[in-house]
């Protein structure tokens, strides 16, 4: 009698499409901070001891897969130079990304738009395959630079001259192709508002921006 607190680990390796989907839901949810729902669904198969293996069939157990506390992204800083802000409307950003999980995780693709104040000032649609943006477990990391088209508009300048050498807040909304290990999560999403952001302007006219 009374309560007993096990700790234990668990593995995922979905086969259907579904599972797949799921799968990648339930990750979705715990790299944004949100709690799911689950159930513990016992087998026959789950024990050894014979005489048990009828009653492990019938276990059917409430449970909730808690979300990270942890934002995945620690801070950006958005590089302008105003030769393509102007004539190319590019940028380029890095990240700095906290990485929740006990393997490693690499940013293959990213789509993402960047807000201030609920409007949008910048746009990512970027393949990082031949560069990821990778941390290790439980670690952070500063991504390669990635290209960021700048939607220009008074939001956008008055958001970048309040960015310069200090502190700008941007809420991002994201959809990328992560590796977590040796597994490819496509379709992982992730928003966070309130992303500390420092605009640094750059005078010369670059490649990235053609």
């Amino acid at each position: 009698q009374g309560v007993t607190t096990v700790t234990s680990d668990s593995w995922s390796n979905p086969q259907s499409e579904s599972g797949k989907l799921a799968g990648v839901d339930l990750l979705s949810r715990f790299v944004n901070g949100q709690n799911t729902p689950i159930t513990i669904v016992g087998t026959r198969d789950s024990i050894a001891i014979p005489c048990l293996k009828d009653s492990m069939a019938t276990v059917n157990i409430p449970a909730v897969f808690l979300g990270s506390p942890a934002k995945l992204l620690q801070g950006s800083n958005l590089y302008v130079g105003l030769l393509n802000a102007l004539f190319a409307q590019s940028a380029e950003t890095t990240v700095t990304i906290a990485n929740p999980f006990a393997a490693s995780m690499s940013v293959l693709e990213m789509k993402a738009t960047i807000s201030v104040q609920g409007r949008a000032i910048a746009t990512i649609d970027e393949n990082l395959r031949s560069s990821p943006a990778r941390a290790n477990p439980h670690s952070t990391s500063v991504s390669p630079r990635v290209k960021t088209k700048l939607l220009i508009s008074g939001t956008a300048i008055k958001a970048l001259l309040d960015g310069l050498g200090s502190n700008l807040s941007v809420d991002v909304d994201s959809t990328m192709v992560a590796m977590m290990g040796e597994y490819e999560i496509p379709g992982l999403k992730y928003a966070q508002n309130g992303v500390p952001t420092v605009a640094k302007i750059e005078s010369s006219f670059s490649q990235w921006g053609n």
